[in-house]
C-alpha cells in the first residue's frame, strides 16, 4: 500500500529536524521503499536532511539506508545533496557528504545552476573550496554566474583567488558579455586581485561589450592604483570604447583628476580631443601642464553632458510618443543582459558599500553591474535613483524611481525619490503625485503631506507666472486659476 499523506508528512517532517529515532519510527510505519518518496518540491529525504544540516541523519540515510549521494532532486533545480549542504551554509554536513564521495561538479539544471565550488567561493569558504578542489572539482567550470575565478575576483578574496589560480584556474575566462575575472577585480577596485590575476596572465587589453577594456573601467570608477598597476602590465592608454573615447577621456569626464593626470602621462599623441584640449589650453592664459589638465577636464565634462542630453532628449521622446498612443508614459523594465540573481544582488551589496562611503559615482556604476544581471530588484532600482540624486543627474534618478515604484507599487522610498527628481526637474506637478502617493502609503509621515502641498504652491507659481507672461504677451489680464492636476493633488 503507497504511503499515505500523513505518513509522507511525518517522515519528510523528521528528516528536516534531524530526529533519528523519529525518523526510524517513521520509517516504519511505511509499506515499500521510503527512498523513492518525494515531498512537494521534488526532495527526497537525503536532500531534506542536507539542506537543514541534519548531518547525523545524513550519515544514517547513507549508511544504513542506501540513499543515493549524488541524486538530484526532482523539482526542476537539479540539486543534489552536496549543492543543498552548501546553499544552506552547513559545512560539517557537506563534509561529511564529500567523505562519503559526493560527485564535487554535478551542478544543478538551469542557466544560473551553480557547482559546489561555486558556491563555496560565494561564500568564501576557504577551507571548503579547497577541500573541493582537492576532491576534483574543476576551477574553470561555468555557471550563470560565470567561473569560481569571477566569483572570487567579483567578492575581492584575494586568498581565493590565489587558490583557484594555484589549482589552474585560467585567468582569462570570460562571460558572454565578455567580463573577466580582471574586469570584476577592478569594479570593486580590488588592487591585490588585480595583480594577483595580471600575474598570472589576466589579458590587460581584453574587450567586452562596448568596446571598454579593463583601463577604461578603473578609469570610469577613479582607481587610480588599478590604472597604474596595469599601465605597468602593458594596457594601452589610447585604446578607444565604441564611443570613441580613451580611459582618460572617461576618467576626466566623472571628474578623476589624478587618474587623468596619469594616463595622459603615459598616452601619446592619439587621443584627439586631449591634443585639441591641450592646444585650446595653450591658446588660452592657462599655461603649463595644469592648464592642459583644466582644459581637459573641462572638456570631457562638457563632452559626458552632451551625451547626457542626448540621451535624456531621446528619453522624453520615447515617452512622449508613448503618451501619444497610449494617454500616459508607459514604464518600461529592461531584460537583464545575462540573467544571474545571486551576482546581481554581489553587485549590489557592493554598490551599497560604495553608497555608505559617499562615492555615488562608483555605488552608480555597480548597481549598473547588478542591474545588467536581474532587473525584478526596486531596491537596486530605488538604490541608483538615489545616487543619481546626490550626483544632480534628476533625468535618470526618475527614469530609475518609476521603475522601482512600478515593480514595487507600495515601496515608499521609491515614490519619494520619484518626487525628488521631479521637484528637481521642475516638474511638480509629477512630484506632488509622487509625493501624495508616498503620503497614502505612509500617512503618519507628516512630512510627505507638507512636500505635497509645497510641490502644489510650487505649480501654481510656476502656473500663474506662465499665465502673467502670456498676459503680457497679448494684453489680456492674467487667470487666477491653478493647474487642474497638481490643485487636485
Amino acid at each position: 500500500m503507497p504511503a499515505s499523506e500523513e505518513q509522507q508528512s511525518r517522515l519528510f517532517k523528521a528528516a528536516e529536524a534531524g530526529d533519528v529515532p523519529e525518523f526510524q519510527a517513521a520509517a516504519a510505519a511505511i509499506d515499500g521503499d521510503i527512498r523513492g518518496l518525494h515531498a512537494s518540491n521534488g526532495a527526497d529525504c537525503l536532500h531534506i536532511a542536507a539542506f537543514a544540516g541534519c548531518t547525523e541523519l545524513c550519515k544514517f540515510l547513507l549508511d544504513d539506508m542506501g540513499f543515493d549521494l549524488n541524486a538530484q532532486d526532482c523539482g526542476g533545480s537539479g540539486s543534489t545533496p552536496l549543492v543543498l549542504a552548501i546553499s544552506g551554509k552547513h559545512w560539517d554536513t557537506a563534509e561529511l557528504l564529500l567523505s562519503h564521495g559526493a560527485d564535487v561538479n554535478r551542478q544543478g539544471s538551469g542557466e544560473a545552476a551553480a557547482a559546489p565550488l561555486h558556491l563555496a567561493v560565494a561564500e568564501g569558504q576557504l577551507e571548503l573550496a579547497g577541500r573541493l578542489l582537492e576532491a576534483g572539482a574543476s576551477p574553470n567550470q561555468q555557471s550563470g554566474s560565470g567561473s569560481p575565478l569571477m566569483l572570487a575576483a567579483a567578492r575581492s578574496n584575494s586568498e581565493m583567488v590565489e587558490l583557484l589560480l594555484s589549482h589552474g584556474a585560467d585567468a582569462n575566462e570570460s562571460s558572454r558579455k565578455g567580463l573577466s575575472p580582471l574586469f570584476m577585480a577592478i569594479v570593486t577596485g580590488a588592487t591585490e586581485c588585480v595583480q594577483q590575476l595580471v600575474k598570472a596572465g589576466a589579458n590587460v587589453n581584453a574587450r567586452a561589450l562596448g568596446a571598454f577594456t579593463p583601463l577604461h573601467v578603473a578609469a570610469e570608477g577613479g582607481k587610480a592604483e588599478v590604472a597604474e598597476v596595469l599601465l605597468q602590465a602593458g594596457a594601452d592608454p589610447e585604446a578607444q570604447d565604441d564611443h570613441g573615447h580613451t580611459p582618460a577621456r572617461v576618467a576626466g569626464m566623472h571628474g578623476h583628476r589624478r587618474v587623468v593626470e596619469l594616463l595622459l602621462r603615459r598616452a601619446g599623441s592619439g587621443d584627439r580631443a586631449a591634443t585639441a584640449a591641450r592646444a585650446a589650453a595653450a591658446a588660452s592664459a592657462a599655461a603649463g601642464p595644469e592648464g592642459n589638465i583644466d582644459a581637459f577636464m573641462k572638456s570631457s565634462k562638457e563632452a559626458l553632458k552632451q551625451r547626457e542630453e542626448a540621451a535624456a532628449s531621446s528619453r522624453s521622446d520615447s515617452a512622449a510618443a508613448a503618451a501619444a498612443a497610449g494617454g500616459s508614459a508607459v514604464v518600461h523594465i529592461p531584460e537583464p543582459e545575462l540573467a544571474d540573481e545571486a551576482l546581481a544582488d554581489t553587485f549590489k551589496r557592493k554598490g551599497n558599500e560604495f553608497f555608505s562611503a559617499g562615492d555615488y559615482e562608483g555605488a552608480a556604476g555597480l548597481y549598473k553591474l547588478a542591474l545588467s544581471h536581474w532587473t525584478k530588484n526596486a531596491v537596486v532600482w530605488s538604490n541608483r535613483a538615489a545616487c543619481f540624486l546626490r550626483l544632480a543627474r534628476h533625468e535618470e534618478a526618475l527614469q530609475d524611481a518609476r521603475i522601482a515604484r512600478t515593480l514595487d507599487t507600495r515601496y515608499v522610498k521609491a515614490w519619494y525619490r520619484e518626487g525628488r527628481a521631479a521637484e528637481g526637474l521642475k516638474r511638480y506637478e509629477d512630484a506632488a503625485g509622487a509625493y501624495y502617493q508616498a503620503a497614502q502609503l505612509q500617512p503618519e509621515n507628516d512630512d510627505f503631506i507638507r512636500l505635497t502641498k509645497e510641490m502644489i504652491v510650487e505649480g501654481r507659481k510656476e502656473f500663474q507666472a506662465q499665465q502673467a507672461q502670456q498676459a503680457a504677451a497679448t494684453g489680456s489680464a492674467p487667470s487666477a486659476a491653478s493647474p487642474g492636476p497638481a490643485a487636485e493633488a
